[in-house]
């Protein structure tokens, strides 16, 4: 009887359901050309016994398999709640992190015994900068307190002179006759051609530098865990230096110190007490109260934070 030996091999898996599409079979006899009896025994038995092998977990192959345990659907209940709230290119690139990290074997989808469950890993980032802009603001103003001009000419020959404004003395000027006096001396080889008691003469111009903001810190990334966003479009500070966000995607409040850190969140999607549709708005007031503008549910909350 010539020995024969049946290579039982899986071909091809389907990913997402974790199961082969299709099973092929087949034999290579060993010292013979041709199949006999027992070539088709062996068959009959590589085609009953390769299911069986497959419900109990076996998979046979001179190739390795790629595995199915991080697929889409594998993971689908950690990228539901790892990145909910999210959508477009967010949503995409939290999705693939967590299957990245199931593919590099830090994380399970399923279970596996000494892995922690895959979930997105939130990142704080902290950058410092020293580029600065400058801005000047000019000011100009004149007075109102009305005062003599003095017109000068000269008398002699290359005299130099210069017209100028001067203060009568109490109780200002009203004329320009009640300016002789202040006008009087208008210097060697000139001479007062005219007088006028003007209410704007004296002109003060001031130029303020303001000093330039500079960059301090940034933190939070796109998601839905501690310290993520999902559109942040307001944020408030208390008497503390915390920072309260408002996390609208999200439908929460998040909470941190004046240096980014996390400190606490509070809220989700609803219409009770303590939950949120999209909210957009955050303020505080000197008692350590938040108020909460919940858009979409029509009205304000307000919340005691210690």
């Amino acid at each position: 009887m010539r020995d024969f030996s049946v290579d039982k091999r899986v071909e091809e898996w389907h990913r997402d359901d974790r199961a082969p599409k299709t099973i092929v079979a087949w034999e290579r006899p060993r010292g013979g050309p041709t199949m006999t009896t027992m070539t088709r025994m062996a068959r009959g038995a590589a085609v009953l016994f390769a299911p069986v092998a497959l419900a109990a977990g076996v998979f046979v192959s001179r190739a390795k398999a790629a595995p199915s345990i991080c697929s889409s659907k594998a993971c689908s209940e950690e990228i539901a709640a790892g990145c909910a709230g999210l959508s477009g290119m967010a949503l995409k690139a939290c999705k693939s992190l967590i299957l990245d990290q199931c593919k590099a074997g830090t994380c399970t989808c399923t279970m596996q015994p000494g892995l922690p469950d895959c979930t997105p890993t939130t990142t704080s980032t902290t950058t410092t900068s020293t580029t600065s802009t400058t801005t000047t603001s000019t000011t100009t103003t004149s007075t109102t307190t009305a005062v003599c001009f003095c017109t000068i000419v000269p008398i002699d020959p290359g005299a130099i002179c210069t017209s100028r404004c001067q203060s009568p003395g109490v109780g200002g000027c009203r004329t320009g006759s009640d300016c002789l006096l202040a006008c009087a001396g208008p210097g060697p080889g000139c001479g007062v051609q005219s007088l006028a008691c003007v209410a704007t003469c004296p002109t003060t111009t001031t130029t303020t530098t303001i000093p330039p903001c500079t960059f301090l810190l940034t933190w939070g990334s796109s998601g839905s865990g501690d310290g993520q966003f999902a559109n942040p479009a307001d944020v408030a500070t208390d008497g503390s230096g915390n920072v309260y966000v408002a996390d609208t995607n999200n439908n929460r409040i998040q909470k941190f110190d004046a240096s980014g850190t996390f400190l606490t969140t509070w809220g989700n999607f609803g219409s009770g007490n303590g939950q949120f549709s999209s909210p957009p708005g955050v303020a505080t007031n000197g008692s350590g109260n938040v108020y909460v503008a919940d858009t979409n549910n029509d009205r304000i909350q307000k919340f005691a934070c210690p």
